[in-house]
C-alpha cells in the first residue's frame, strides 16, 4: 500500500499525504499528532508550515491539514506544502518527553478525495445498497476513481476556497469570500478590498471546499458539502461495480463528433460507409442521474455549465 495515495480533502482545503523516508518516525504517527513541516520552494528558500495529522494510512504514509486539533482551520494559507523536506514533532509520540530526531519526508501528494471508507461503508449501508465484498485499498482507489469523475464532469459554483481574485480591486464587501480568508486581507493591506494581491498559485487540486457558493436555500455553502461527499460514495459504488467512469476511445472508433455506430462496406468499387453516434458526442462521460439530481436539488451547479461569476 506504501504506493497508494489517499487523502481525504477537508474544509481548509490544504490536506496532503507526506510519504516518509525508511525507517519512518521512530514512534507511530497517530491523528491529531502536530507538527511543524519544512522544505524549500522553487525558488530554494525554506518555508516551514505547522500542520495536524487528519489520517494514517500505514507506517510510511500519514496526511496532513492546516486544520488544528480543536478543529479550527488554523493557518489555510499556509498551504504551499513542499515537494519533500523533514517534520518537526510538536505533539504526540514522537514529540514526547523530548524532541525526537526529525522525521524525513521524501514525497507530498495533495488531496484525491471526497469521503472515506468509513463514510462510504456507512452511506451504503444506511441504505441498503450492496457493494462487493473488496479490500480497503480497491474501496480507497473507487474512491478516488469518484472524485476525479464528480470533479471533470460537473462545473460548480463558485472558486476553489484557496484562490484568490484579481490585483488590487478585488472587493469582498461586493463578492463572496471565505470568512476564513478574510484576516488576510486585512493583514495585506489594513482595509478590506484593498491592497496589491498575488494572483492564485494554490495547492489546492480538487474542486472542493469552494467559496461564494450559495445554495437554493439562500445559504453560504462551506466545507465539503454532503451531497458532494455522498455523490462520491454513489460514483464510486459504480467503480466497484465494474461501470468505468471516463472510458477511453480509439481515435478510429471516434470522429465527427460522435462515437461510431456500425460500418457498410461493399465490394466493386469497395466502399465504407460509416455512421455515427452524434448523442455521444466526444465529450463523453457517463450519466448517473442520481448524482445530476442531488447536484441540481442542492443547487450547487453552475445553470448552463457556463463560466462561474462571483459578485
Amino acid at each position: 500500500m506504501n504506493e497508494l495515495i489517499f487523502a481525504v480533502q477537508d474544509r481548509t482545503g490544504t490536506v496532503a499525504q507526506l510519504t516518509t523516508g525508511s525507517p519512518g518516525p521512530e514512534n507511530p504517527v497517530a491523528v491529531f499528532d502536530t507538527g511543524k513541516y519544512t522544505g524549500w520552494d522553487w525558488e530554494g528558500d525554506p518555508k516551514t508550515f505547522e500542520f495536524t495529522v487528519t489520517a494514517v494510512n500505514d507506517s510510511e504514509n500519514f496526511c496532513i491539514s492546516t486544520l488544528t486539533a480543536t478543529g479550527a482551520p488554523g493557518n489555510v494559507l499556509a498551504s504551499g506544502w513542499p515537494k519533500s523536506g523533514y517534520v518537526t514533532w510538536l505533539s504526540g509520540a514522537n514529540a514526547l518527553p523530548s524532541p525526537a530526531d526529525d522525521t524525513t519526508v521524501v514525497d507530498m501528494n495533495v488531496a484525491n478525495a471526497y469521503c472515506t471508507v468509513d463514510y462510504f461503508e456507512k452511506y451504503h449501508n444506511s441504505r441498503g445498497n450492496p457493494f462487493p465484498e473488496s479490500p480497503v485499498e480497491s474501496i480507497m482507489t473507487a474512491i478516488v476513481q469518484a472524485t476525479d469523475y464528480l470533479d471533470q464532469r460537473y462545473r460548480f459554483k463558485g472558486v476553489k476556497l484557496l484562490q484568490f481574485l484579481s490585483q488590487g480591486n478585488f472587493d469582498p464587501f461586493t463578492a463572496f469570500i471565505d470568512p476564513w480568508l478574510s484576516p488576510f486581507f486585512y493583514a495585506q493591506s489594513g482595509v478590506l478590498g484593498q491592497g496589491l494581491y498575488e494572483p492564485s498559485t494554490t495547492q489546492q487540486h480538487s474542486e472542493w471546499p469552494r467559496q461564494g457558493v450559495v445554495d437554493f436555500n439562500g445559504d453560504n455553502v462551506y466545507g465539503v458539502p454532503t451531497v458532494v461527499q455522498a455523490a462520491t460514495a454513489e460514483a464510486a459504488l459504480r467503480v466497484l461495480n465494474g461501470t468505468p467512469l471516463q472510458p477511453d476511445y480509439s481515435p478510429h472508433l471516434v470522429s465527427a463528433g460522435g462515437v461510431l455506430a456500425s460500418v457498410t462496406n461493399e465490394v466493386g468499387p469497395i466502399k465504407t460507409t460509416n455512421t455515427y453516434d452524434t448523442k455521444i458526442g466526444l465529450g463523453f462521460f457517463p450519466d448517473i442521474p442520481h448524482i445530476t439530481r442531488m447536484f441540481n436539488k442542492a443547487g450547487i451547479l453552475v445553470a448552463g455549465g457556463g463560466r462561474s461569476i462571483i459578485r
